[in-house]
């Protein structure tokens, strides 16, 4: 009689062979920091800038707005006025 392995059985020293494996990338992965280079410090720097102008920009054309319908509101109370 052959013998076969079945396929969803393995070894007990194969299983310990692929945990360790899996530890060692874990520690690998939490060891391992990856520092920035001056490039990318300096995009992120552009790129908060750059937010906080665009931020700025968008306060100041929501005012801008408001402003107007306070004086579209005011003409037509006005233009209503001079009716009667």
């Amino acid at each position: 009689m052959d013998q076969k392995t079945w396929l969803w059985r393995k070894r007990s020293s194969e299983k310990i062979i692929v945990a360790s494996d899996k530890a060692e990338l874990t520690q690998k992965s939490n060891k391992e920091e990856v520092l920035p280079s001056e490039k990318e410090v300096a995009l992120e720097s552009s790129v908060k800038y750059l937010n906080e102008k665009s931020a700025s920009v968008i306060c100041g054309c929501n005012a801008e707005d408001d402003l107007v319908a306070d004086h579209a509101k005011t003409a037509q109370e006005a233009i209503a006025g001079a009716k009667f």
